[in-house]
């Protein structure tokens, strides 16, 4: 019984691993590669990395898809210009070329020594001949010493392409950029091997050397929308806010203000503020439309919505509104607009989304904590019924080695 039990602990214990090597989206299996450097297996060899994929993400109306894998979203952080309705699916493989893939790794010549991230974006239907845009973040420890002017976007298409790409913010942490693409392939995140490791930051239209555009496909394509060190002049400055707006209507009037707390807030969080309308010339109960809309700081709209409000009097309400997860950081106004026949009011309040802090380090590890029991549980359930079976399986084998023993009484 005892060599039962073991065979089939065995059995259990070959199937839980089982369940751990198909399932997890983290451990991939790949061939032509070694474990750890450490051993191979006959003629074939396995290595064990870590990756990164979303899979199957639905483009929004918006034509911008931001990825639902944490790991995926803070290297790409958005794709623009896609179409509504489509999924999209993006697999990073970290900084060695993957063994996976059949085309040729970039020589030296098409991407520069300091290669910081491959990755692969493909979507469930056709794109070529139209014009993408992929935003990304590199990390300034994995920048170091080279300039954030220097980092391209390169694309596997019979050979690899330097593409168009631009910095927008150098100086963060994570350095801000974005390239834009005309279909969705390998993509490499690289230096550009035209300007080398050292030398200052390239100044979009400058004249001489790779920057010039004199020969061939040497040209850098960037175009460096802030600089990576502000002087001393702009760091002096101070910020000057929005200020809020109230332009009344000649029958309705209304206000917005956004309380305190909601003034500074993380991109994908709600906003919050506080509407009053009023029936000036007492016109009677009516129907007004509310225009809901936010602003950047350059007046583009990025989020509208109608409403239909009652107002007979008076009327105050809380309207919330969700922000875009990939939210650029920066100044915003939140306006609503009154409209009845051809009275119009406005109003609007600004407010400020912020970047979110790191957590603590004691919050940091919790979060991990959750998030792997998050992750595996499906690998914690299988744990605990084989520790269920192996309990069953020892009380039966016990059961069956010390029999209850029967006492007859004799006449």
């Amino acid at each position: 019984m005892k060599k039962k039990t073991i065979f089939l602990a065995t059995i259990l214990l070959l199937y839980l691993f089982s369940l751990l090597f198909i399932f997890s989206p983290q451990v991939k299996i790949i061939g032509s590669a070694v474990i750890d450097g450490l051993a191979t297996f006959g003629s074939a060899s396995f290595s064990l990395i870590t990756i990164s994929q979303a899979t199957e993400v639905k483009v929004p109306s918006s034509g911008n898809v931001t990825f639902n894998d944490t790991a995926v979203n803070q290297r790409i952080t958005t794709i623009s210009g896609l179409q509504e309705g489509q999924h999209a699916n993006s697999t990073l493989f970290g900084a060695q070329f993957p063994s996976s893939w059949t085309e040729s790794e970039p020589n030296s010549s098409q991407a520069g020594s300091a290669k910081i991230e491959y990755f692969e974006a493909v979507m469930n239907y056709t794109t070529d001949g139209g014009t993408y845009t992929i935003f990304f973040n590199v990390t300034q420890a994995e920048l170091g010493s080279l300039p954030a002017a220097n980092i391209s976007l390169f694309v596997f298409e019979t050979n690899w392409t330097n593409l168009s790409t631009t910095v927008v913010d150098g100086s963060s942490n994570p350095a801000q950029f974005y390239g834009v693409t005309t279909h969705f392939s390998k993509f490499l995140i690289a230096q550009n091997p035209a300007l080398g490791g050292g030398g200052g930051v390239e100044e979009s239209g400058g004249g001489g050397g790779a920057a010039g555009g004199g020969g061939g496909g040497s040209s850098s394509g960037k175009k460096i929308i802030k600089p990576t060190q502000p002087t001393e002049e702009e760091n002096e400055v101070p910020e000057i806010l929005p200020e809020p707006i109230h332009k009344p209507g000649d029958l309705f009037d209304v206000s917005l203000k956004i309380p305190e707390k909601y003034r500074q807030i993380f991109s994908g969080e709600e906003i919050v503020a506080e509407i009053n309308i009023i029936n000036i010339k007492k016109v009677g109960l009516v129907k007004v439309q509310v225009e809901y809309s936010i602003e950047d700081r350059a007046g583009k709209s990025i989020f509208t919505e109608l409403e239909t409000k009652n107002v007979e009097n008076e009327v105050t309400y809380l309207k919330e509104i969700a922000l875009p997860a990939d939210m650029p950081l920066g100044d915003y106004m939140m306006i609503a607009k009154v409209i009845y026949e051809e009275d119009v009011a406005l109003a609007g309040y600004p407010f400020k989304v912020i970047e979110a802090k790191k957590p603590l380090f004691g919050q940091a590890i919790t979060q991990q904590l959750r998030t792997a029991v998050v992750d595996y549980s499906i690998y914690f359930i299988a744990v605990g019924v084989v520790i269920v079976l192996l309990v069953i399986i020892s009380l039966i084998q016990r059961k069956q080695r010390y029999p209850r023993l029967t006492f007859i009484r004799k006449p």
